[in-house]
């Protein structure tokens, strides 16, 4: 269990004892190393406040979007002519705002609420943060899109700042939602879709009782949470690896890979999470100079 064999290398001869399911029913399996890499796009975080549910989200959870609609692809007539919500000023968010903006201007009815938590900055286009000097231009261009939409009549998107979903109702009848909005904009909306661009967070369940030291801020584990706040750069290009040893919990051969591993961060790259894979592989092998990704020519003997 979680609080025997503390700070005790004999905690690393027991094995790990899973619970598994698949179509023949549940089982025991047993193992002496496990990787988590189960990511975090389970775990979507809520609409309300202080990141707990706004009244009435456990509710019509099933009814929300919280990823991302292919809004002019297979999902087109599901927003066409309607009036959608979106919450969040990430660049998820910026992806939603810009298709459904496009989306406005062919099909005329369609309309947009984009509610974000914090107020324009002063000078600022849009909600989401632009950069001249942008190593990704496609980024660039879809943050600029986005914030274009507020400026556009014809996108016909309507922008609250400083503002959160206070509650959130369901109306099987009409099939729309009852939005009250708190903040600096206290508004009672109805609208037909929602979609939450709020992020995501990992699900701990898994490690309950394991020993991971997590990060007060992150959720992620300590060691490398610790690494990758002292990286100043607020670009996500701009990391580096942190080196096998971020990788190590209190728990003995019990390892969180991915973008689970960076908690709420999200400026995980799948270039990191490969930099990972080296890094962890080196200290399964216990061979510091292990490259798994290089050639059969360079492997060491």
């Amino acid at each position: 269990l979680k609080g025997e064999w503390i700070d005790d290398e004999e905690r690393g001869d027991w094995p790990f004892r899973l619970l598994v399911r698949d179509a023949a029913g549940e089982r025991i399996r047993r193992a002496d190393v496990v990787i988590d890499a189960t990511g975090v796009f389970c775990g979507a975080n809520w609409l309300g406040a202080g990141g707990i549910p706004a009244a009435g989200e456990i509710e019509c959870r099933e009814k929300i979007e919280y990823g991302l609609p292919d809004v002019l692809g297979a999902e087109r007539e599901k927003y066409a002519g309607r009036h959608t919500l979106v919450t969040g000023a990430g660049h998820s968010a910026a992806t939603t705002i810009a298709t459904l903006a496009t989306l406005a201007r062919d099909v005329p009815d369609t309309r947009v609420t984009w509610v974000t938590r914090r107020e324009l900055a002063a000078g600022a286009f849009g909600p989401i943060a632009e950069s001249s000097d942008d190593k990704l231009p496609e980024r660039a261009n879809l943050a600029r899109a986005a914030n274009s939409s507020l400026h556009d009549p014809t996108a016909r998107v309507t922008h609250f700042g400083s503002s959160t979903v206070e509650s959130i109702r369901f109306d099987a009848t009409s099939q729309s939602f009852a939005i009250e909005l708190g903040g600096a904009h206290e508004a009672s909306l109805q609208v037909d879709r929602v979609v939450a661009n709020v992020g995501y967070r990992p699900d701990r369940d898994l490690y309950a009782e394991l020993q991971v030291h997590e990060c007060y801020a992150t959720g992620g584990p300590m060691k490398l949470a610790a690494s990758l706040m002292k990286q100043t750069s607020t670009d996500c290009l701009a990391q580096h690896s942190s080196g096998p040893e971020t990788l190590l919990t209190p728990e003995p051969n019990f390892y969180v890979l991915g973008a689970k591993s960076y908690g709420r961060r999200s400026n995980f790259l799948v270039s990191a999470g490969l930099e990972q894979i080296r890094d962890l592989f080196r200290i399964l092998g216990d061979r510091p100079t292990l490259d798994l990704y290089a050639g059969p020519t360079h492997l060491p003997a």
